[in-house]
């Protein structure tokens, strides 16, 4: 069942890119299982950095259901080896040779449990930061935090 889901998020990767790349990864945050996540797809050539659209072929709209691969791939890990993630990144070669990194990142599940119950709403830059892979350094004010 996980091969199937590799398979077809590779497969998706792959048939959004152009010609020629050399690495590509899709960046994945997930806010809420099942209900919403984000994908962020990037890809190298020449040691060049661009941007793809997952959900996009040769410039026509396609519905390529990778998120769905993503909400199964996040229940299968749950219930198989009760591990929870809320971000992570698939990584592809042009061989065909991929990774997958998972991330359980603390201060984004943080902030998307409390986005109903704000009543100051951090700001974009917090927010962006949030959305990082990497998250938050160490150091940064998480003002919508209660202080300890």
């Amino acid at each position: 069942m996980i091969n199937n889901l590799y398979e077809k998020i590779g497969g998706n990767i792959f048939r959004a890119l152009p010609d020629k790349w050399e690495k590509a990864w899709l960046d994945v945050c997930i806010y809420v299982p099942d209900v919403s996540l984000s994908l962020f797809g990037a890809y190298q050539r020449n040691s060049e950095i661009f941007y793809f659209d997952i959900d996009e072929i040769d410039g026509v709209e396609i519905f390529s259901d990778t998120d769905e691969a993503f909400y199964n791939l996040h229940n299968l890990m749950v219930r198989q080896c009760g591990k929870s993630w809320n971000k992570c990144r698939f990584e592809l070669t042009s061989d065909g040779n991929f990774e997958i990194f998972y991330k359980y990142d603390e201060d984004f599940a943080y902030l998307n449990n409390l986005v109903d119950k704000l009543e100051c709403f951090p700001s974009s830059e917090e927010i962006l930061a949030i959305q990082t892979w990497e998250g938050l350094p160490d150091g940064v004010a998480r003002s919508w935090k209660t202080p300890k």
